[in-house]
């Protein structure tokens, strides 16, 4: 069984095409995927202070607006609707019906465990105590809950030959790992586990995959590490997880005068990127004529030559100034049929080393745009042109 903690659910959402990998590739191998009740209270939880949140910045931004334009124009008879069009004021979200449905996609997407009656009194027990999985400060009573929910429910996933599969429970929580190897449980966890299971800690879906897979061959892969279909897909994941919200990429150019103008994916796919390595060592999963492949790895941008002054001086704005370039990490997961062919490439974790300059970004037709290094000395001029 693969118990999955609030932290991950919370960092991917339960549409993420991961989830429904992890899901098939875990039916294959006898693994359900699954939820603590208490873990869903914690997303849900999490999820309605984040709407609550985002709600009052919408609703502050909005009343600004509003108070400008009226300002501005007082006796525009088309003030109204140019305010319907921005936004639908104070009123925009209904926060009780955005959890309701992401319930109810968690519970399509996972198994619930119920919590045992017994669970809830020898959690707060271990709290008080300052029993694993609690912590020394007298925290962590959910965490227990979640755990023995677990290892409650541990035991009843078996593969194909009947033997009891190990719980793998994946979280980055630290009060799960043993204090000297934290990539291991905590070894007082063990008593908890019903007799012949045993237990992984996992950090990340790529560790899950690990575990239910077999090692697949590092050098066969290399050729592949470098195509322009997984350069490709990294970059695009890149700029999702920078800049939420615009997922498309726009290679254009613009031109005035000596300016240049960048988008971050010209940037980007301007240095050539190349594979650097493998952060751990690639899994593979095969049934039923399919092959799952899961691979973390490295990637370097090299800084553009300085042939293209304009594109060279456009990297260095983007980055902590390096000669070296940019970094890349990022898990990739995709499928091979038995006829040899390739499915789309999917890119999670995707993160580069170093933040990128956020005030040398602007928008321009719903793209990211970045805008040259040398233009911080007019600020006015792209102002202008954009």
């Amino acid at each position: 069984m693969i118990v999955i903690d609030s932290n991950q659910i919370l960092s991917m959402p339960p549409g993420s095409p991961s989830w429904s990998l992890l899901r098939v590739v875990g039916e294959r191998t006898g693994h359900s995927l699954a939820i603590s009740e208490v873990s869903l209270w914690e997303v849900l939880s999490s999820a309605r202070r984040r709407l609550e949140d985002d709600i009052a910045a919408f609703e502050r931004a909005w009343n600004k607006l509003a108070g400008r334009l009226q300002s501005y124009a007082p006796g525009n008879p088309a003030l109204p609707f140019a305010l319907n069009r921005i936004g639908f004021g104070p009123d925009a979200g209904d926060p009780d019906e955005a959890v309701r449905l992401y319930e109810a996609q968690l519970r399509q997407r996972f198994r619930i465990l119920q919590t045992p009656e017994s669970v809830a009194s020898e959690a707060l027990r271990r709290e008080a105590w300052r029993k694993p999985p609690c912590k020394d400060n007298g925290e962590g009573g959910r965490d227990a809950a979640i755990w023995l929910t677990a290892a409650a429910a541990a035991g009843a996933d078996v593969d194909p030959e009947g033997e009891k599969l190990p719980l793998l429970l994946v979280s980055n929580d630290g009060g799960f790992a043993d204090p000297r190897n934290k990539g291991q449980l905590h070894p007082a966890l063990a008593d908890d586990l019903p007799s012949g299971v045993s237990a992984r800690l996992c950090r990340s879906i790529a560790e899950v995959f690990a575990e239910i897979s077999q090692p697949a061959d590092a050098a066969d892969l290399l050729p592949t590490m470098n195509s322009e279909e997984i350069i490709d897909a990294l970059i695009i994941a890149i700029l999702d997880s920078k800049f939420p919200g615009k997922p498309e990429v726009h290679e254009a150019g613009f031109t005035d005068g000596n300016r240049r103008i960048f988008t971050i994916g010209e940037l980007l796919r301007a240095t050539r990127a190349s594979f650097k390595g493998f952060q751990a060592a690639p899994a593979k999963c095969t049934s039923d004529g399919e092959t799952w492949l899961c691979v973390s790895g490295t990637w370097m941008f090299p800084r553009p030559n300085d042939s293209d002054t304009d594109l060279a001086w456009a990297f260095r704005g983007i980055t902590e100034y390096s000669q070296h370039g940019l970094e890349a990490t990022a898990t990739l997961f995709w499928t091979f049929t038995a006829g040899g062919s390739s499915s789309h490439v999917q890119v999670v974790d995707a993160s580069l080393k170093g933040d990128l300059a956020p005030g040398l970004i602007v928008t321009r037709d719903g793209s990211s745009v970045m805008v040259n290094w040398a233009m911080q000395q007019a600020p006015g001029y792209w102002q202008e042109i954009i």
